[in-house]
């Protein structure tokens, strides 16, 4: 079983959590790179994790894009479908959510399973 201790000081990272708006072109296509077509709902404290190894080969199994796990606390509105952004700016990096884990099922922390998007 995955531990579930919420230490918050780990937490360091504050991410906005974004829904994509299907504004769409003149071609009438919906670009989920322009970064006006995504809304910040909120922002949360988590932990970016960079997957290496073990966790990276399981977490591939679930689905071949995976490369970060984002630890938060449940209730953040996080969801799949949304993106998480750290930073801002020309440094800011972008987060597809990919799949979202209710920890031990006990209802306090979540692992975000993400691909960074470059």
């Amino acid at each position: 079983m995955a531990k579930e201790h919420i230490q918050a000081g780990k937490n360091k990272h504050r991410f906005a959590i974004q829904s994509f708006t299907a504004a769409e072109d003149s071609l009438g296509e919906s670009n989920k790179d322009a970064d006006s077509n995504w809304n910040t709902d909120t922002t949360a404290w988590g932990r970016l994790v960079p997957l290496t190894g073990t966790e990276l080969v399981e977490a591939q199994q679930m689905n071949g894009e995976i490369n970060h796990r984002v630890e938060m606390r449940v209730g953040v509105g996080v969801a799949v479908a949304k993106r998480l952004v750290k930073g801002s700016g020309a440094t800011a990096r972008k987060f597809g959510v990919l799949s979202v884990i209710d920890v031990n099922e006990r209802g306090r922390m979540l692992h975000v399973f993400c691909k960074e998007r470059v």
